[in-house]
């Protein structure tokens, strides 16, 4: 009984790590293209 209930909470360790991983990668992806348009604004606009 004690050995299923460490698998249980080894699987939903994996699965939450898994979650906030994948939700940093969204946010540094969201990051990364707020500052590419950003900079491709300001670009823009300079040359005008």
């Amino acid at each position: 009984m004690q050995q299923l209930v460490k698998i249980v909470i080894a699987i939903l360790a994996i699965v939450i790590a898994f979650k906030i991983l994948k939700g940093l990668l969204g946010l540094a992806i969201g990051v990364a293209l707020a500052v590419a348009l950003y900079f491709g604004a300001t670009k823009l606009l300079e040359k005008k």
